[in-house]
């Protein structure tokens, strides 16, 4: 089953979305203004336009890994 989740006030308009089985979260999908992730069992990817959102320090300094095409950064999330 797929549930939205509660509001949550760092949110600000964008869709989460996530499946919860025997209480523990195996998927949640989160998307707002060109700006993304999902995690499926903990592990997932994040997608973001640079053009639209700056990049972060660690992004600056090369710190993480990350594919990056056009405007797009496309990153693993730990």
């Amino acid at each position: 089953m797929i549930i939205p989740f509660p509001y949550n006030s760092f949110d600000d308009d964008g869709d989460i979305y996530s499946i919860t089985l025997f209480g523990c979260r195996i998927w949640v999908f989160y998307y707002h203004d060109r700006f993304g992730y999902f995690r499926l069992f903990g592990k997932g990817l994040k997608w973001k336009d640079v053009s639209v959102h700056g990049l972060t320090f660690s992004e600056r300094e090369k710190r993480t890994k990350a594919l990056t095409i056009n405007n797009w950064r496309i990153s693993f999330l730990k």
